[in-house]
């Protein structure tokens, strides 16, 4: 027998709103039912019907709006709903999440490896910047060199703890990677990122490092949701 993955209850009510959408039950414009009465349908506490509606609102499936309520966005068809959702987990881990945790943790990891990153890291991690300049045209390739960079930067701040959380993880960067790879002129700007990553890691200048990483990661995020929304209104 199979372990039984656990869910959480976020994760689990972004999907049931996901459905409600894809069966027509909230059409696009359309402002859901409020917050309490939402959370009573669906059996939980608001915080936990916050989450979700946080999940999809990133992904440009829902808009907040203070004082109103909540609305199903114009651009939520069936197509974009059946794409999105794809990109929404990563095995059972949500992309909110990981992003969330990955700038929680690589951006205070780029500033301790400018404090504390030996010098053969510092190699490494230009020698990593350098490959990945020379692959950008294998995709498969430069994901597998970017998920070393980010684990290089990582290993560099020298904290067992960071170093765990980040090999726990692992595997749902790697997804991420995976479909960040996929979209077009994304690879050309991360590099950049990366030099300069590196560069201020060199340089010892905790600062810069931090900032830049932080930058990095949320770019890639705003991308992805960019991407989503662009592939789910294609024909």
């Amino acid at each position: 027998m199979k372990p039984v993955k656990r869910v959480r209850a976020g994760d689990a009510v972004a999907d049931m709103l996901f459905s409600a959408i894809t069966n027509g039950d909230y059409k696009p414009g359309e402002k859901l039912p409020p917050e309490n009465q939402l959370a009573a349908m669906a059996n939980v506490s608001r915080n936990v019907l916050r989450e979700a509606v946080r999940q999809l609102e990133g992904l440009g499936l829902l808009t907040v709006r203070q004082g109103d309520g909540t609305y199903v966005n114009d651009m939520t068809v069936p197509s974009l709903i059946n794409k999105a959702a794809e990109y929404l987990v990563f095995g059972d881990i949500s992309l909110i999440d990981l992003v969330e945790a990955r700038q929680a943790l690589e951006v205070r990891a780029a500033s301790l490896a400018a404090e504390r990153a030996k010098s053969h890291e510092i190699d490494r991690l230009q020698e990593l910047v350098e490959a990945m300049e020379s692959s950008q045209d294998s995709r498969s390739a430069y994901f597998q060199l970017d998920l070393e960079f980010h684990r290089t930067v990582v290993a560099a701040a020298h904290n067992v703890v960071f170093a765990r959380l980040f090999a726990t993880v692992q595997q749902s960067i790697v997804a991420q990677l995976e479909r960040l790879s996929e979209i077009e002129g994304i690879t050309g700007v991360s590099n950049e990122y990366h030099r300069l990553i590196t560069d201020a890691i060199a340089a010892r200048d905790p600062k810069t490092a931090g900032c830049l990483m932080d930058e990095h990661i949320a770019r890639a995020r705003r991308r992805l949701y960019e991407e989503t929304a662009r592939r789910a209104t294609q024909p």
